[in-house]
């Protein structure tokens, strides 16, 4: 008796087993991907699970960040190549004019799904289609208006900057993490655009709302593309926004059309207006504001606060770089008065921000891009929904473009004249459409900040601390680990 009824708990494992793996077989076979004319060469595609499991264990076999194990795979199937997570097809590009061509598509312009349910389709980063042009080209005229790029805006930088000199005096007889001071200042350079003031750098709740953005920034987009729909920081970003949500509401309770100190005031005075240049949708526009201060403030802060983070963590790491720049602004500009963005040539200073830029990349996978059509892409197909990454961080680590692209050398951006040379293939701010809107912004702090502090500073790793890191931690943006600096006041 007992012989039979294993025979067929048995018979009934194994007629279980292949009934299951004829259901996936008939689900692989009949799935659209596979009838589609020439998708792009990718990992192998398990049923069902996609390239999930393969990319699971190259990822922990290897112990690599996603971003570099793409570049290898790159040199297997192609600078443009495909990753079926689950059912979703993910292209990932490795190559700087594979993402040109992508980026100035129309058809490639978008933001995925699960972005847009995130953020209801709305914002000037992450908002689509007609609303979002209408965003981005009311920001950047109101940003002009408010004097972006231009001199008079460099002073407020300035003005900024004072407040981390005397941070950084006040700590000199002590080893500390400048991350706090950078973050609290670039945030305040944020503030002042779009809420029309400053913070204390001790003020409880901007510490909260700095720390809430470092927090939801340190999400790799890997973990956002696997789980879709379901942000494993939705909370934190829900904090941000009632953080947000109260300033608007302070502004809208005190709005006088006639006095427009900042970013909201003068969106509101658009919706007052009748929204002339936006959408005739009240609560979208509602909606779009809230998404779009939101988003300006994360975007504004977290990437050129990691920028300045990673250029004295390599100041330290190679003292040789940072004599020279202090050399040259010694040349230029001397030490009665401070460096300027607008007029002075510091091209060494320069090239030396742009290689901090490309060895880090501090975006390293870009914002993830969507099909609103099918379309093709360097002669593959392109299957409407299908998401498109840009992998910066396989761009500016090619060596089929940089000499020794993992060696920290700022001089590859310096011509025979020694001017500021950028290469084609030097995007750090991605390319196309949808490229940063606030690079004229970043570059002004990124040199302001820098040159302000080599000017007054020096800065050395302290004594009997452990040896600095230059492995990053790569989520949404890449950061350095955290460290201690050594500051001492330059005579």
């Amino acid at each position: 008796m007992d012989q039979a009824i294993d025979i067929f708990n048995y018979m009934t494992l194994q007629t279980f087993l292949l009934s299951g793996i004829s259901m996936m077989l008939f689900w692989y076979l009949k799935s659209p991907s596979n009838h589609l004319p020439c998708l792009p060469p990718g990992p192998f595609r398990w049923p069902i699970l996609g390239c999930l499991p393969g990319l699971a264990l190259a990822l922990y076999q290897s112990r690599l960040a996603p971003v570099v194990l793409f570049a290898k795979q790159s040199r297997i199937y192609g600078k443009i190549f495909g990753l079926f997570l689950g059912s979703k097809l993910i292209v990932v590009l490795n190559d700087h004019e594979a993402i040109r061509e992508a980026f100035l598509n129309p058809l490639l312009c978008d933001r995925p799904v699960f972005i847009k349910q995130q953020t209801n389709n709305a914002g000037v980063v992450f908002g689509n289609g007609n609303i979002w042009r209408i965003q981005r080209r009311f920001t950047l005229a109101t940003f002009r208006n408010f004097g972006m790029g231009k001199s008079k805006f460099q002073d407020k930088i300035a003005e900024e900057t004072q407040h981390v000199i005397e941070e950084f005096k006040t700590c000199m007889h002590e080893t500390f993490d400048p991350a706090h001071i950078l973050n609290s200042a670039i945030s305040n350079v944020i503030c002042s655009v779009i809420f029309g003031k400053r913070f204390q750098y001790s003020d409880q709740d901007f510490l909260k709302l700095v720390g809430l953005i470092d927090r939801l920034a340190s999400v790799p987009i890997v973990n956002l593309l696997i789980f879709r729909g379901k942000h494993p920081m939705k909370h934190v970003a829900d904090e941000i926004r009632a953080f947000v949500g109260k300033i608007v509401s302070e502004h809208k309770n005190n709005f006088d059309s006639t006095d427009l100190k900042d970013y909201i005031d003068v969106y509101l005075k658009e919706l007052q207006d009748g929204c002339v240049t936006m959408v005739a949708n009240d609560e979208l526009n509602e909606q779009s504001l809230l998404q779009t201060v939101v988003q300006l403030f994360i975007a504004g802060t977290e990437t050129t606060v990691n920028t300045l983070r990673w250029a004295l963590l390599y100041m330290m790491n190679f003292p040789e770089v940072q004599v020279k720049v202090q050399q040259e602004i010694d040349s230029v500009v001397g030490a009665n008065r401070l460096p300027l963005y607008t007029s002075d040539n510091l091209p060494y200073t320069e090239a030396t921000l742009m290689e901090v830029q490309r060895i880090a990349t501090i975006v390293p996978l870009g914002v993830p891009h969507c099909a609103t059509e099918d379309t093709t892409l360097g002669g593959f197909h392109i299957p409407q929904g299908t998401t498109v990454l840009s992998n910066l961080w396989a761009v500016h680590h090619d060596p089929d473009l940089w000499l020794h692209p993992d060696q920290f050398y700022p001089e590859r951006f310096l011509d025979d004249n020694g001017q500021v040379s950028q290469p084609g293939f030097y995007i750090p701010f991605s390319t196309g459409r949808r490229m940063c809107l606030g690079e004229n912004l970043a570059r002004m702090e990124l040199f302001t900040i820098f040159t302000h502090l080599l000017q007054r500073f020096s800065f050395s790793k302290p004594d009997n601390t452990p040896p600095l890191s230059l492995k990053g931690s790569m989520g949404a943006t890449n950061s350095p680990k955290s460290y201690q600096i050594h500051v001492v006041e330059r005579g």
